[in-house]
């Protein structure tokens, strides 16, 4: 069996455990440059709890590459930007939300790196930057890698939070642009209710006029009685509306 076969099998066997997290320690066996290919075809696994758990290993293989081999750890973000680009002829499912969990484990590859996770919904006056995303669900995947990075280093976060505030324009909500030429600019319930949670997460790093300005955005999101789901521990999904979401950022704001 090819040594590649071999290590996904392996990794795979190991994140399907009961006690996965505690068998995180066996992939520095495997060979950790040889686990990140792997790890890479299961951010694409049909099941939600092994592509959840595997971003989770992504973050720690990334870390400790880093802190061993720095350029390899930095050959692994290249290779996620580099399947987020259009000339990799893939789609890059799974990749933004791997690169949120090798930003939060590892912080000289967050201060490297963050600012371009930021990039690809990063909007100003109607014109997209040149690395905005204009798929939907890669634009979700980017906002669930955000709000990871928010949970570990909400300071960086905190420097996009005009782009977060963007996603939250009642006037880019896809309900009212269904089937227009502008809907590939537009965010549904589900990014609203993302990026609501990231600025709720970044909101201690906010002050002065971008804390007033998310401030507003966020209020005007209290009306917003959209549902739509979460991945939650596990990949299991949680119900939830943008108004909950809204809410729970402000209630983050005033407390």
């Amino acid at each position: 069996m090819p040594k590649v076969r071999k290590a996904k099998d392996a990794v795979e066997a190991i994140l399907a455990d009961a006690n996965w997290s505690e068998r995180l320690g066996e992939l520095d066996s495997l060979g950790l440059k040889r686990v990140s290919g792997a790890l890479f075809s299961l951010i694409l696994s049909p099941s939600p709890a092994l592509r959840w758990r595997a971003r989770k290993a992504f973050g720690k293989v990334a870390a400790d590459l880093d802190a061993s081999e720095p350029e390899a750890g930095r050959t692994i973000v290249r290779n996620m930007l580099w399947r987020l680009n259009e000339e990799s002829g893939g789609i890059g499912w799974g990749v933004p939300e791997a690169m949120g969990e090798v930003l939060a484990a590892s912080p000289r590859l967050a201060e490297q790196y963050h600012s371009i996770l930021l990039s690809y919904v990063r909007e100003h006056d109607g014109v997209c930057h040149g690395n905005f995303l204009d798929n939907p669900g890669l634009r979700h995947g980017v906002l669930r890698g955000l709000v990871r990075l928010a949970e570990a280093r909400p300071e960086l976060v905190a420097r996009g939070a005009a782009h977060l505030t963007r996603v939250l324009d009642p006037g880019l909500a896809a309900e009212r642009h269904q089937g227009s030429p502008e809907q590939h600019e537009c965010h549904d319930a589900r990014a609203r209710a993302l990026a609501c949670r990231a600025l709720g997460l970044a909101a201690g790093n906010l002050s002065g006029q971008a804390l007033e300005t998310a401030r507003s955005a966020l209020e005007a999101m209290l009306d917003d009685r959209s549902e739509t789901e979460l991945e939650g521990e596990d990949g299991i999904g949680e119900q939830t509306t943008v108004a909950a979401e809204a809410q729970r950022a402000l209630d983050t704001l005033t407390g």
